[in-house]
């Protein structure tokens, strides 16, 4: 397969890659360390299993506000599981793709968030880089969580996530 050209493609294909690689890292700890609060992360309980479930819930929502559909709820983190998680990840990442074709043929058609009561409107290129970026800042929380928590073999070996990592693995040996 030659290597993906468009932007859009290399960033959708980047977010997965890279959120799976966290998420099999989560597999290799204890459900008390997936679960552990840090004063990082989105919300008032920032950790693993929270981060992760605001990365790919933030995926979900966002393919509903840019495919003109009814919001889902959020997923809520004490129901998340590394697998349900890489599940809900693949199905959105499928999601957000299928919509490339919409986006490139009218990216400044107006997308709506409403936000406490405010809404705002962004353009639908914008608001398809945003959510295809939106991972790579808690992907760097998570890298630090996994630091904190002192796991041999996990916190002494952080994956790299970079774009340019991404592209190296998909490169034949």
């Amino acid at each position: 397969m030659p290597p993906l050209s468009d932007p859009f493609d290399i960033l959708l294909a980047h977010d997965r890659w890279a959120t799976r690689i966290v998420l099999d890292r989560c597999e290799r700890l204890t459900p008390e360390q997936f679960s552990t609060s840090f004063p990082i992360g989105p919300g008032e309980s920032g950790g693993l299993r929270a981060t992760l479930t605001h990365i790919v819930g933030a995926m979900r929502r966002w393919a509903d506000r840019i495919g003109a559909k009814e919001l889902r709820p959020f997923l809520t983190a004490d129901a998340a599981t590394v697998a349900s998680l890489r599940a809900d990840l693949d199905a959105a990442s499928a999601e957000l793709g299928a919509l490339f074709p919409t986006v490139r043929s009218d990216p400044n058609r107006l997308v709506t968030l409403t936000y406490e009561g405010k809404s705002y409107q962004f353009t639908a290129a914008a608001a398809m880089i945003h959510v295809l970026t939106h991972g790579h800042y808690h992907r760097a929380q998570c890298l630090n969580m996994f630091r904190r928590l002192e796991v041999p073999g996990i916190s002494d070996k952080l994956p790299e996530l970079d774009v340019i990592d991404w592209q190296h693995a998909q490169q034949p040996c």
